[in-house]
């Protein structure tokens, strides 16, 4: 691993109930922040870790902190052994301004702390002072031990740099790793996994039971009792295990699963949900019964985005993409019409689009990554949420799809025509393998588009999954339009028609 910074949207998650064996998954919408408390109450013999605790007097506190810079390190590591959590945190805030070589001996236990608020706190601080080698040695030999919430973050940095099978199985064969483990576990393929993942399905539920069932699919399991569970998820009362549930039939099922989808469309409510169903319909109709791509790898080959794409990766990724999309169905599928379909309805891309983030306009910093320096041209969401359904906006015509493009994944733009007469057109980009629509065909709102990549795979550019919206206020062009980040120069003069897609959520612009 070439370095231990957070790049990754996951977030805290919630505690396993050993009860109830029912889990949550983070919010992966959360950034990482700094999260030192303020106002904890420390020991009044150290009016300097008391100064630093109050909001009136931190700026003062921090200077003073800066100024003792290694003579105020040995009393903060006495005071990581406070039996008081608050100035424990505090302790470690105040490393931050003060800190030497070694200090990190009495941080790193922390890692392990069941106080979520110690853990985070503590990988925080090691992300700015230690050597990233020595950390990444150090995470290595404690991976199993490291507070469940940190390892989220900790495993996708390690997964997107060196995946490893047998650190996979090591995981899943302990519960307390299940929870950061499966984000990571649908690039995972091998026949190897399915024990695990059928178990883990049966206990799990909602987002903990997505993942399972999206693992499921790509380890291709067919297994009678597999298919029976699945029965069970397609009646679920979350309406995104429905909507996982009828992409599993989407890839596996076959024409004895026909009445079972046709019964759910009578009932489904969910757009989403729908979508699917109606997608697993129609490609099952239009195929025969065909088996999942084989031999199957243990991993699919990790790549990170605008790097090491001249290795191996790509064209396995290619290969198996044409295998996929000729076994699933997704070859000469035929043309599709909106004929009878209302003009006109608009509709969020994915689930949850509509939330606060500020990827749009973004001036991506100096030094950070291929793209440094330049302006963020989309909204990037549904952040690690592999194989979730994207759909289309509105009723419009697809001007372009590619699949697998290098830095993009699957890719495809729509041109729309509101009612007021006005074209512009609607950019989707991280897909995964299997496109729904091909070039020319006529959309309706809602249409299913296809599923969101897996993460760190050629299949959608290299990425932590998520999909890179964006919205063209014009008529669809040719040429080299189709960027994803331009120069803060060409952006601020604004004759570049990327416009927020949020704006166009707006009621004045419907």
């Amino acid at each position: 691993m070439k370095t231990l910074c957070v790049f990754l949207f996951l977030g805290v998650c919630h505690s396993l109930s050993a009860q109830t064996r029912t889990f949550h998954l983070p919010d992966l919408n959360r950034r990482e922040s700094q999260v030192f408390p303020v106002g904890a109450s420390a020991r009044p013999t150290d009016p300097l870790l008391m100064a630093l605790g109050n909001p009136q007097t931190r700026a003062q506190a921090i200077r003073q902190y800066k100024s003792l810079g290694a003579d105020a390190v040995p009393d903060l590591v006495k005071h990581l052994q406070d039996s008081n959590t608050g100035v424990r945190l505090l302790a470690m805030s105040a490393m931050q301004y003060a800190w030497t070589e070694g200090t990190e001996t009495a941080v790193l236990p922390f890692l392990k702390s069941t106080s979520d608020a110690e853990a985070k706190s503590a990988w925080f601080l090691l992300k700015q002072k230690m050597d990233p080698d020595q950390l990444d040695a150090w995470v290595l030999d404690n991976l199993y031990e490291i507070n469940p919430d940190r390892l989220v973050d900790i495993l996708g940095i390690l997964e997107s740099d060196r995946p490893d099978p047998a650190r996979m199985l090591e995981l899943l064969s302990r519960p307390r790793c299940w929870r950061p483990a499966l984000p990571f576990l649908p690039r995972y393929t091998a026949p190897e996994f399915q024990p695990f993942t059928r178990y883990i399905a049966g206990q799990a539920d909602g987002e903990w039971l997505v993942r399972a069932i999206a693992s499921l699919i790509q380890q291709g399991d067919r297994d009678p009792q597999v298919m029976q569970q699945m029965e069970v998820f397609f009646g679920h009362e979350d309406p995104r295990v429905r909507e996982m549930s009828a992409e599993y039939y989407r890839w596996h099922g076959g024409k004895s699963c026909l009445p079972l989808l046709a019964k759910g469309l009578e009932s489904e409510r969910d757009s989403f949900a729908r979508a699917s169903i109606e997608e697993a319909v129609r490609i099952i109709s239009l195929r025969e019964e065909s088996d999942f791509p084989a031999p199957l790898q243990p991993m699919e080959p990790a790549v990170k985005y605008a790097e090491g794409f001249r290795s191996e990766a790509p064209a396995l990724s290619k290969e198996r993409i044409r295998s996929l999309r000729k076994a699933m169905g997704y070859v000469d599928q035929g043309a599709r019409s909106t004929a009878g379909e209302p003009p006109w309805i608009l509709m969020s891309p994915v689930r949850n689009f509509l939330t606060d983030n500020d990827s749009w306009g973004l001036i991506v910093k100096e030094g950070d990554g291929p793209f440094s320096g330049s302006v963020h041209l989309a909204r990037d969401v549904s952040w690690g949420e592999d194989m979730a359904s994207v759909l289309a906006i509105a009723p419009g015509i697809v001007k372009r799809v590619q699949i697998g493009r290098e830095s993009w994944g699957g890719l495809i733009v729509i041109e729309h025509e509101a009612p007021s007469g006005k074209k512009f057109c609607s950019l989707y980009g991280h897909l995964g393998p299997l496109i729904t629509v091909d070039k020319g065909d006529e959309v309706k709102a809602g249409t299913k588009l296809g599923g969101l990549g897996r993460s760190f795979t050629a299949e959608n550019g290299g990425y932590l999954s998520h999909l890179h919206f964006s919205i063209y206020d014009a008529p669809y062009g040719f040429g080299s339009w189709v960027n994803g980040y331009m120069n803060p120069d060409d952006f601020e003069r604004g004759e570049h028609k990327w416009i927020d897609p949020y704006v166009l959520y707006q009621p004045s612009q419907r």
